[in-house]
Order: structure tokens, then sequence, then C-alpha cells
């Protein structure tokens, strides 16, 4: 058995889920907000499976010539919570969170819940600012209206990008070393 194309292919083919991987999260994320430039008021109508420090996020639908779409959002970069479950607590449930208003919403979720193991928490504060049924502004890509983001742009990680694309650099090299480079002999 040739070993240079065993493991030449084996790693080519991590380099290729690699650079998949750059072109999702990074290059198609990158230009994402210039080209949604169209601008529709869409209506929320429901909660999404999209979940953001275990919030779920309101779900969308805009319609553009007379199609119907859905879109998940707002987004954000990232999410973190703190779930804070005792028997000694108050019975109500507490949630802190840096959600203020629609026009101010952070890149980055920060949720704070603190409850009784017997309560549960039924309104997230999220859609005390998307309430079912009100207007939300969705902008989409006019070429492919199905692209779309709901108020703001949330971005695409750089760092992630950059990360991505070095390793998909680096394996895609050693690949092409290990699959043209000097013999492998394994005993």
């Amino acid at each position: 058995m040739n070993w240079n194309i065993f493991w030449g292919i084996y790693i080519l083919a991590f380099a290729l889920a690699c650079w998949v991987c750059f072109y999702i999260f990074g290059i198609r994320k990158w230009k994402k907000a210039e080209r949604c430039s169209e601008h529709i008021v869409g209506r929320v109508v429901g909660v999404s499976p999209v979940c953001y420090a275990g919030i779920h996020i309101p779900l969308i639908e805009y319609m553009v010539k007379g199609k119907i779409y859905k879109v998940s959002g707002p987004k954000f970069r990232s999410g973190s919570a703190v779930q804070i479950n005792t028997p000694f607590d108050s019975p109500t449930a507490q949630m802190e969170t840096n959600l203020t208003t629609r026009e101010n919403l952070p890149l980055h979720l920060k949720v704070k819940m603190r409850k009784n193991s017997s309560v549960n928490m039924q309104e997230s504060p999220l859609f005390r600012l998307y309430p079912i049924g009100t207007p939300a502004d969705v902008f989409y890509n006019p070429k492919k209206p199905k692209e779309s983001f709901v108020q703001r742009y949330e971005g695409a990680s750089k760092l992630l990008g950059i990360l991505l694309f070095a390793l998909a650099l680096v394996l895609t090299g050693v690949g092409i070393f290990v699959l043209f480079g000097p013999p492998i002999i394994m005993s």
C-alpha cells in the first residue's frame, strides 16, 4: 500500500472540510450586510428554534414580490448564560439581561437566571421587546430575498475566519507535501 496517497488524501479531506467551514463562517457572512440592502417591515409570528444564552429568538415573516419568507432574529454574535436553581429562592423567577431596547441591542447577549426549581420561566426578555404580531425591520438581498437579517447584522467573527483560513492553508500544504514528498514507510 502506498502510504503517501493514503495519508495525503486523509489530510486533504480535513483541509477540504476547513475550506468549506471558512466559506460558510467567513466569506459568506462577511459581505452579507452589503448584499442585504433592501428594507421591508416584517411581522413577529412565533418562536424560532435558534437559541442564544438559553433564550429563543423571534421568528419574523416578511413578503417580497408576493412570496412569504421567514427569518430568525435579531441575532447576536454570542450569548452567555448563568442559571441558578435552588429550592431556597423566592417563589418568583428573576432574570437579568443586558437587553434594554430594540434600538440598543447588544452584540453579545448576557443572561442571568435565578429561579426556584419548581418555577418555570414563562416570558423571555427578548419577547418583551418583540411580542408576537409586532412589526420588525428586515433587511434582505434583492437578488436572493431569502438571504436576510432582522434589524441589524450581527457580523462575522473575524478571528474564527482567520483561524479557519490558516488551518485550511496549513492542512492543504501538509497534505500536498505528504502526497508528493518522500515515501512513507510503515511497518
